[in-house]
C-alpha cells in the first residue's frame, strides 16, 4: 500500500533517527539525507474533503433531485460515494444512517 508523507516530517524523522544512532552531529550527513529525501519521486495530491449527502424528501416531491452535497450544495438524484462538482469522499456512515429515515 502506497502512503503519501509530508517531506519535511520524514526528513526531520530521518536526521532525528540518524542522531540517535550516531550521537554525533553532522551537517554533511544530514545534508545527505535531505539530498536524498528530495531526489525521490513524487505525486500530485490534494487533501480528501470529506462531506455527506443530505436527504430531502421535499425536493423529491418537487421533481428537484432529492439529494444535496453537505460540502458545496450540489444537488443529485442519487447518493454517489463522491460529489460530482467538488469531488468531495461521502462518509458511508452518514449516508447509512441517512436511508434509515
Amino acid at each position: 500500500m502506497k502512503k503519501l508523507i509530508e517531506l519535511g516530517v520524514a526528513i526531520d524523522a530521518a536526521i532525528g533517527a540518524a542522531d540517535e544512532w550516531d550521537c554525533d552531529f553532522s551537517f554533511e550527513r544530514d545534508r545527505k539525507i535531505r539530498d536524498a529525501f528530495m531526489a525521490l519521486p513524487t505525486v500530485d495530491a490534494v487533501p480528501v474533503v470529506h462531506g455527506r449527502w443530505i436527504y430531502h424528501p421535499d425536493w423529491q416531491a418537487d421533481g428537484e433531485c432529492g439529494y444535496e452535497c453537505s460540502a458545496c450544495g450540489m444537488g443529485s438524484d442519487v447518493d454517489y460515494q463522491f460529489c460530482m462538482r467538488c469531488g468531495a469522499k461521502m462518509n458511508k456512515e452518514d449516508n447509512e444512517q441517512k436511508k434509515q429515515f
